[in-house]
């Protein structure tokens, strides 16, 4: 094949890539969802990859018997205004019923949902998801945080059926990942609370697979000394819910911060979400930090990470 031909074809693909990408992303706009795009670069990766980031879209079941009736009120307000989309004013649920199929249409590697996916772990808000799960045709690593399986407000505590609808999902994994032959992407799950010695072991195996590892939380870690995360957090004390912040980690929660952020540390990433803000810095020389605005916002994330120079 002659140079111009082969320009000719590249050219034709990369229009088509382009028109498919302005497509979805009307598509996602009509359910009021834009993108928030985010790109890194590693080193010694064989290709590009393409993942998408949900978190902290709130889902509420129609159905709220399960409420106890004192906090029925407040859910319901929740569920008919509060964390409606800005944009498109549907509700959380209406949004988590299209994402299936929007996900579906679009070129991606795996989905992330990054926790607080529903607003409290009652077994009509976990069917619900499940119900969206099994039209998922995408891999996807699904962190569950204190909003997906908490039964805060539920008249009972007693959480057997949501942990066994929960395993229907992906078996609940203390540490779910995927893994490509150059890369590791690790979850871990229900970092709200410090980390088990177990979660930690699983990251020190993953890191020592000699591959770039990037790490999916719900709860971040505090840069401490980067001067524009510190000024938000003075300006609104609910930026404080971060480790090393006002969340104090013990000593295995230590341990995985600076498995993270170590100088040698194979971590490229760290994504995570929580404060339903967005923020991007740095948390050691070699380690970035992304927090994505909350999906009930009707905010996407869109992670691309190429390869470096």
């Amino acid at each position: 094949m002659n140079i111009k031909k082969f320009a000719l074809i590249l050219l034709s693909v990369t229009i088509s890539h382009i028109l498919f990408a302005e497509q979805l992303r009307d598509t996602f706009g009509k359910n009021g969802l834009v993108f928030e795009p985010v790109q890194i670069q590693v080193q010694n990766l064989k290709r590009s990859y393409t993942f998408v980031w949900i978190s902290d879209l709130h889902v509420i079941a129609d159905d709220i018997s399960e409420v106890a009736p004192k906090s029925q009120p407040g859910q319901r307000r929740k569920r008919d205004k509060r964390f409606n989309n800005i944009r498109s004013g549907m509700k959380p649920s209406a949004v988590w019923k299209k994402l299936p199929g929007l996900l579906n249409g679009f070129e991606c590697d795996a989905v992330f949902f990054g926790g607080d996916i529903c607003d409290v772990g009652s077994i009509a808000n976990l069917t619900v998801l499940k119900d969206g799960f099994k039209q998922l045709k995408k891999p996807f690593i699904y962190l569950r945080e204190d909003h997906d399986m908490t039964p805060w407000c539920l008249a009972n505590k007693d959480t057997a059926e949501q942990q066994r609808i929960s395993k229907e999902i992906d078996g609940h994994p203390a540490v779910p990942f995927i893994e490509y032959d150059d890369l590791i992407v690790v979850g871990i799950d229900n970092n709200i609370t410090n980390v088990t010695a177990e979660a930690l072991a699983e990251l020190k195996k993953h890191c020592a697979k000699n591959k770039p590892v990037i790490v999916l939380l719900h709860v971040p870690i505090n840069a401490k000394d980067n001067i524009s995360l510190n000024l938000l957090r003075k300006e609104d004390r609910r930026y404080n819910h971060m480790w090393r912040a006002f969340m104090r980690p013990d000593q295995n929660t230590r341990d995985l911060i600076s498995l993270i952020t170590d100088k040698n540390s194979p971590v490229k990433a760290v994504f995570a979400g929580h404060l339903h803000f967005s923020w991007d810095g740095m948390l050691s020389p070699g380690v970035r930090q992304h927090i994505f605005a909350p999906a009930y916002e009707g905010n996407i994330g869109l992670i691309t990470i190429t390869p470096s120079e």
